[in-house]
């Protein structure tokens, strides 16, 4: 990571939070990818392979800050990624339970679904320190 690498924030609740004090979601240099719980297809490039890793956002905020200390012209340096929304519905556990504040408590009704996926409410993304979580 001498020259350039790209650091992600996924914990944030808002733009304007301070990265310093921020935990750090990731960091990527080059084709070191940091540890990440969801992989996907393995990909080549120029003779070095790697695997693709998704990020997912704690909450509504994602930042990538790229940072590099590039000084040959001639050569290309930078990152790529793609992006996309998803519904967290298809990740809700059951029903909150009425005046928990923290989203950590939910109600699963057998009489209403009689099988289904329990998930933490950060579910896919992480899982934050003193956090818990009843159902």
């Amino acid at each position: 990571c001498e020259i350039e690498y790209v650091d992600i924030y996924s914990e944030l609740e808002r733009v304007e939070s301070d990265l310093l004090s921020a935990s750090l979601g990731g960091r990527y240099c080059g084709t070191v990818s940091p540890h990440v719980r969801i992989r996907y297809a393995l990909l080549s490039y120029e003779s070095i392979e790697f695997t693709r890793r998704a990020h997912f956002s704690l909450h509504r905020v994602l930042v990538l800050v790229f940072h590099s200390r590039a000084r040959e012209v001639d050569r290309q340096f930078g990152f790529r990624g793609q992006y996309s929304f998803i519904p967290d519905t298809q990740y809700q556990a059951g029903t909150p339970l009425h005046g928990d504040t923290d989203g950590c408590s939910f109600i699963i009704d057998a009489t209403k679904r009689k099988k289904g996926a329990i998930f933490s409410p950060t579910y896919p993304g992480t899982y934050p320190n003193v956090m818990f979580i009843h159902h």
